[in-house]
């Protein structure tokens, strides 16, 4: 099971694993947490473009939250997100990082003309 600390930030694990985001798409580190080992959960909020995004790993997993610019809907799973605008069905969690990645380059235009920009 993955597990994120002072030492080795899942800030840096994204940088390594989905450099795409950070160099194409702007992505920003605007947040972090580690919490205790035991736990093993880690959380980064990120600014992609003009869209905010949380990446959560919990027990070894990992998720892609996003929410509205507004920020008053909450997160939600950005494959929920992606299949609620389009219609069209998503891998099903759990992803990897570089899955998730490819998620949201694949969809970043729908996102962007929806309310997430």
């Amino acid at each position: 099971m993955k597990t994120y600390s002072a030492k080795n930030k899942l800030s840096d694990d994204l940088r390594l694993r989905c450099s795409k985001l950070f160099i194409e798409h702007n992505a920003r580190v605007i947040e972090e947490c580690e919490y205790s080992q035991g736990m093993g959960h880690a959380w980064v909020v990120m600014l992609i473009e003009n869209m905010w995004f949380r990446c959560l790993c919990r027990d070894g997993l990992f998720f892609l939250q996003v929410r509205d610019v507004r920020g008053v809907d909450g997160w939600e799973l950005l494959d929920k997100v992606i299949v609620r605008i389009t219609g069209r069905d998503t891998k099903v969690v759990p992803l990897t990082w570089e899955q998730w990645c490819e998620l949201f380059v694949a969809h970043c235009d729908v996102l962007r003309k929806a309310k997430y920009a």
